[in-house]
């Protein structure tokens, strides 16, 4: 029992401060919302969601346009040669800066949180085609000069009210020369305090009739945050699986609307929206896991072990 006990508090400390870098989604480039896997809101928007912790992620497509219009994309594409344009997908940079995944935002992308957190850091590079463009110029933007800059902005709320905003350059006028970023870049997010959701937005020196014309994208990888309020309560009683220990599937309690199984490190190895009856473990490795279940009642968790 003690061995248990100590792997419980070991564990909670880990899901407590969290670091969200993408690396449970599995892609062979990227994923935009393209293939339909969301949920259709009858006028051609497909939306789907990725959560990782307790952090969430919407991806929207505009299938009537065919293009990602809202949310995040994630990607492992890299290319630092500016020999391609338009490379929506592909980061600006030598390497990811963690594991194989990072995302893509645009203005208007957001981190809902599922409760309060206080964010300290995350990454953020710009992507191959807005280095392109500000560094030849294109079709819609301009070759940059010295002047010129282009700016990411991240505001913090707490339900409605605004609590600040920290910006960073990922191309700027400081020299005779622009200097845009083509590395991965710490942004200190401390300042903004306890929040309920992350906004960002981008803006740029290069402005015409129709708004800005640098391409509207930036990458993002290592979000770094500490959960300080969960909407959840955790419950007293333990989460019910069967078999426990198990082998290839556990069967679960109705009415789970979310499903984490983490690993003894603290990492999320398995994560599963709203499943039904039973979850497929196949994948997972022998070992002690803890399982935790979310749904209209609070939070309840388990430890399950896999043979």
């Amino acid at each position: 029992m003690k061995k248990i006990y100590t792997l419980v508090v070991t564990l909670a400390a880990f899901i407590t401060q969290a670091q969200t870098n993408f690396e449970n989604i599995s892609l062979s480039t990227y994923f935009d919302g393209s293939d339909l896997s969301g949920t259709d809101d009858g006028s051609g928007n497909y939306t789907s969601e990725y959560m990782e912790g307790d952090l969430s992620f919407s991806t929207t497509w505009n299938n009537s346009w065919s293009y990602w219009s809202g949310g995040w994309a994630f990607s492992n594409l890299i290319d630092s040669t500016l020999e391609v344009a338009s490379q929506t997908y592909h980061s600006f940079s030598t390497g990811v800066y963690s594991g194989d995944n990072f995302a893509i935002g645009k203005s208007g992308s957001e981190i809902i949180v599922n409760g309060v957190a206080n964010f300290s850091t995350i990454q953020v590079c710009n992507t191959s085609y807005a280095a392109h463009s500000m560094t030849n110029g294109d079709a819609f933007g301009k070759q940059f000069t010295g002047e010129d800059w282009f700016k990411l902005t991240i505001e913090g709320y707490n339900g409605s009210t605004s609590t600040g905003t920290v910006s960073v350059f990922l191309a700027d006028s400081s020299n005779s020369t622009p200097t845009i970023l083509d590395t991965w870049k710490e942004v200190d997010l401390s300042s903004l305090g306890a929040v309920t959701k992350l906004t960002f937005d981008l803006t740029s020196s290069d402005v015409g009739d129709w708004g800005m014309n640098t391409p509207d994208f930036f990458a993002l990888d290592n979000v770094m945050f500490d959960i300080t309020t969960n909407t959840k309560e955790i419950t007293k009683t333990n989460l019910t699986l069967y078999p426990n220990p198990a082998g290839s599937v556990i069967n679960i309690p109705v009415g789970i609307e979310r499903l984490d199984v983490y690993s003894t490190k603290g990492d999320i190895v398995l994560s599963q929206l709203n499943p039904v009856n039973s979850v497929d473990i196949s994948s997972l490795k022998t070992g002690v896991y803890l399982v935790k279940a979310i749904n209209n009642t609070g939070i309840s968790t388990t430890m399950l072990t896999i043979k």
